[in-house]
């Protein structure tokens, strides 16, 4: 079937909130537990039971055999490309139609390049995009869709004290590393972006510049941080991602050197579940993600990379393939 339905918001959560509003039959979902988690509180937001699925060592992604086996039993996933890899799962999503033709598939492509391609044949129910904060095209605001049916838009209650209790308890249940259990449900802000052609122009003429600064960054990590501690280069088109020993006390002597970086997000299944999940807490507890944005200069990432090296030379680390 024909992906052939652009839907773009002012977030790309809002889309979310709006499949779901448009889909009120979907009631069990499968997520990668290293899924941000602003996607769980939509879920919830909508009624929807979750399942965390590990990911898996070899590709980073949710572990396939792990959605084999739940497949008949749940009405869809939401699958996340991590760290924005472009790794084609287009046989996977085939396979999982064919042994239940109603499973929903929604690719999340939040940190991945944003790909304006309507009408193409794809196994996916929709492809997700965002253009917001810190995202590979980051506009600051907006995320679009791609859609195998139209996706309405709805409006939803948003109160301001919501918005700031959900933020205040997603943090406080990171720090105590305890599960949240006051969950707010106005916290969504939704709206319509009017002007698509001059957002999608935005996109556009952001690409070239993106890439080529991207490029020239991830040039200078390569020359100088040492192979072992690379994760793989198809992990660093969002950043640039590293795993190594002591990552906190990397972390700290970046932060001293004036200059910045940040720990793997914080696993979800932690904060909505209290669970234990294997690779992902390995990943939570080694990656360092370097910029390649515009945030960073070509010095500042030569001198990040100067201190990664050092510190591989007095630390360390295990090679995380092994």
């Amino acid at each position: 079937m024909v992906m052939k339905h652009l839907t773009i918001r002012n977030r790309a959560i809002s889309i979310l909130d709006d499949f779901f509003k448009s889909n009120r039959t979907l009631k069990k979902f499968l997520l990668p537990s290293n899924i941000c988690y602003v996607v769980p509180l939509v879920l919830k937001k909508n009624n929807i039971h979750f399942k965390f699925i590990d990911i898996s060592k070899k590709d980073l992604n949710m572990d396939k055999n792990q959605i084999i086996k739940n497949i008949k039993k749940y009405n869809g996933m939401i699958w996340f490309n991590t760290y924005g890899n472009e790794e084609k799962n287009t046989n996977f999503f085939k396979e999982c139609k064919l042994l239940n033709k109603d499973f929903v598939i929604i690719n999340d492509k939040c940190l991945n390049e944003p790909q304006i391609k309507k009408s193409k044949n794809c196994f996916s129910d929709m492809e997700l995009y965002s253009t917001g904060y810190s995202k590979y095209c980051d506009l600051g605001y907006g995320g679009f869709s791609i859609s195998k049916e139209k996706i309405k838009f709805h409006n939803t209650k948003f109160l301001e004290d919501d918005f700031n209790k959900i933020s205040i308890n997603i943090k406080n249940s990171i720090v105590s590393k305890k599960k949240i259990i006051d969950i707010s449900n106005n916290w969504l802000k939704k709206e319509l972006i009017k002007d698509e052609g001059n957002y999608f122009s935005k996109i556009k003429k952001s690409i070239k510049k993106i890439k080529l600064h991207k490029s020239r960054i991830n040039q200078i990590y390569d020359e100088i941080i040492p192979n072992e501690v690379k994760l793989g280069k198809k992990f660093n088109l969002w950043r640039y991602n590293i795993y190594i020993s002591k990552n906190e006390k990397l972390l700290k002597t970046i932060f001293e050197n004036n200059l910045f970086a940040s720990n793997h997000y914080y696993p979800s299944s932690k904060i909505f579940k209290s669970e234990k999940k294997k690779i992902t807490d390995l990943l939570h507890n080694n990656v360092i993600n370097l910029f390649n944005d515009f945030r960073y200069s070509e010095d500042m990432a030569e001198k990040t990379a100067k201190l990664v090296r050092n510190h591989f030379l007095m630390f360390g680390t295990k090679n995380f393939y092994e």
